[in-house]
């Protein structure tokens, strides 16, 4: 299963878009909340994902910080989940 989550209602109709245009009907989420409202209901339905990516809007820093330290808390990683994260190239992200 995959799960995307989108908290602009616009874009998250547009992935639906694309996976319908490449015939994808199946196996996948489309979440349309905020990135920590997404990982909270993830892990409470037991999501032990193999890989996350993380592709937020650059200039909400502090968001993108908070959605990493939940993701760091978070009981859904094990030692084999591969997590990527995009982010400026002065951002740190610790």
């Amino acid at each position: 299963m995959v799960f995307f989550t989108e908290s602009d209602i616009h874009a998250a109709e547009l992935i639906r878009k694309n996976l319908a245009s490449l015939k994808i009907t199946a196996d996948f989420q489309v979440l349309h909340q905020d990135s920590i409202r997404a990982l909270r209901r993830l892990e409470a339905i037991g999501t032990h994902p193999n890989f996350v990516f993380l592709d937020p809007p650059y200039h909400a820093e502090k968001a993108y910080a908070a959605t990493l330290s939940a993701l760091a808390q978070s009981s859904m990683l094990n030692a084999a989940t591969l997590v990527i994260a995009e982010h400026q190239k002065r951002f740190d992200p610790d």
